[in-house]
């Protein structure tokens, strides 16, 4: 069963993981309108990269402080923490960036149908209810297929997937205290 401490710790986690999220979101997003009249399509794997770097930023500190409650930021106990932490992030980057590939390219042509209903369905149903919604144009179901791929079922794969390795690799609970006099 698990603990009060742990249900705690795991809330806090998927707190901090949806702020990381914002972060990335944020990031990807601002890439995405910097960098899409440049490279085009292929824009996204930049965009992913400069957010991947942003939000892992964030996700350290947070972490660190406030999900594992480690506090410590003596210089050997950083670099043990950011670069278990980094090469975790790392595994993860490299399972978005394949997911991100594989949904952006060869299983794109399966959702491009449904996508262009939804909008469809999206755009009538905000209109007759008096909202706003952008123009019907080629690019928004585009657009729309990114965000509800990208940044819900991907970012849901990596949330968990972050979790487990940085309980069981990073912030790795000790398994007997250590007394007082050792370093």
């Amino acid at each position: 069963m698990m603990t009060r401490e742990k249900r705690r710790e795991i809330v806090r986690y998927l707190i901090f993981g949806l702020l990381t999220t914002v972060v990335a979101l944020t990031s990807y997003q601002l890439m995405e309108w910097l960098l899409m009249p440049g490279l085009g399509e292929k824009s996204y794997l930049l965009s992913n990269l400069i957010s991947w770097v942003a939000a892992v930023s964030f996700a350290y500190v947070t972490n660190k402080l406030f999900v594992f409650g480690h506090k410590s930021w003596a210089p050997r106990v950083v670099a043990r923490e950011a670069s278990s932490f980094a090469a975790a992030r790392l595994a993860t980057l490299g399972l978005d960036q394949g997911l991100c590939f594989l949904f952006f390219a060869p299983l794109r042509p399966l959702f491009s149908a449904p996508m262009a209903r939804l909008t469809e369905w999206l755009a009538t149903r905000a209109g007759a209810l008096g909202l706003p919604f952008p123009a019907l144009t080629p690019s928004l179901p585009e657009s729309l297929y990114r965000v509800l791929v990208k940044y819900i079922l991907i970012q849901i794969l990596i949330i968990v997937a972050n979790y487990a390795l940085s309980r069981m690799l990073v912030f790795r609970e000790n398994k007997k205290p250590r007394a007082a006099s050792e370093p």
